[in-house]
């Protein structure tokens, strides 16, 4: 390298006229015919047979699409945080529904999916504008089952190329056909989901539909906490009737029925760590 500043008297090898020695495919002296002759010297009957480092296990220069990797994941002072207070904002008296959640500092987009328990789910990516984390997706109800229980999921990316998500949080409610709010059946700060269940086994009832003025819901032998809440719900989202009780000595419950409009309702149980929910007819 030509610093003559630096030094005095110095010699360039490649040009003292040295010996070709045993490669000449470089001038005598210059960088490539010394690392040639260097291997020839050194490696030519014990090479070099350290095999190269996998793709998948390099740790300072990485493919990304060799090994999956945290590199971008502290792009928020450290693992990228699940949204928080998810819920839905939400009254029939408009075509639409806010689905909503706390803004996740330095989210550049978010993943939104939900749709009705059982059925389709739909899912639709939200993005940071001028630099402002999304915090909600606008649903038309047109893409809703008016009636029924629902649920969504949101997880937020604190980078798109990779996409580094961080975890997820999960909400369930119910959208109401009048003109009440609805109802949230589970939210809370970070990572609500719920267990639910339709399965008959666990909870049944009969008879569905009914037209003798009461329902009896048996409670299976699953379900052993011992404080539970026994509600009913019209298709508005109003609570009708509402019971606590315990699950270990009550495992069959009459409801009257007598008294209600004809319809559809929704009979649901909590416990600590469960919700089941079953739609019934009164006719």
């Amino acid at each position: 390298y030509p610093f003559p500043a630096l030094s005095t008297n110095r010699v360039d090898l490649n040009t003292v006229g040295l010996d070709a020695g045993n490669f000449t495919f470089a001038i005598p002296g210059s960088e490539q015919d010394a690392m040639a002759e260097y291997l020839f010297t050194n490696f030519s009957e014990t090479p070099y047979s350290e095999a190269e480092t996998p793709a998948s296990e390099d740790q300072r220069i990485q493919n990304l699409s060799e090994k999956a990797d945290e590199v971008y994941v502290f792009c928020a002072d450290g693992f990228f945080p699940a949204p928080q207070n998810v819920r839905v904002v939400q009254s029939s008296e408009f075509a639409f529904v806010y689905l909503r959640w706390k803004p996740v500092p330095g989210a550049m987009a978010c993943r939104v999916k939900g749709g009705s328990v059982g059925g389709v789910i739909r899912s639709k990516d939200v993005y940071a504008v001028d630099g402002e984390a999304p915090y909600f997706l606008k649903v038309p109800k047109t893409e809703l089952e008016l009636g029924s229980i629902h649920q969504f999921t949101v997880q937020c990316a604190c980078s798109l190329d990779p996409i580094v998500a961080g975890g997820i949080s999960q909400t369930v409610y119910f959208v109401p056909l009048a003109s009440q709010q609805s109802i949230i059946l589970s939210a809370d700060e970070v990572d609500a989901a719920i267990q639910m269940s339709f399965s008959s086994e666990e909870m049944s009832i009969y008879p569905n539909p009914s037209n003798l003025g009461y329902v009896q819901v048996s409670v299976g032998s699953s379900i052993s906490d011992s404080n539970a809440t026994l509600e009913m719900f019209d298709m508005t989202g109003k609570r009708i009737a509402a019971q606590n009780l315990s699950v270990e000595n009550q495992r069959m419950i009459t409801i009257e029925t007598g008294h209600l409009p004809k319809g559809i309702y929704l009979i649901t149980l909590t416990n600590d760590n469960q919700r089941l929910s079953q739609k019934i007819v009164v006719n």
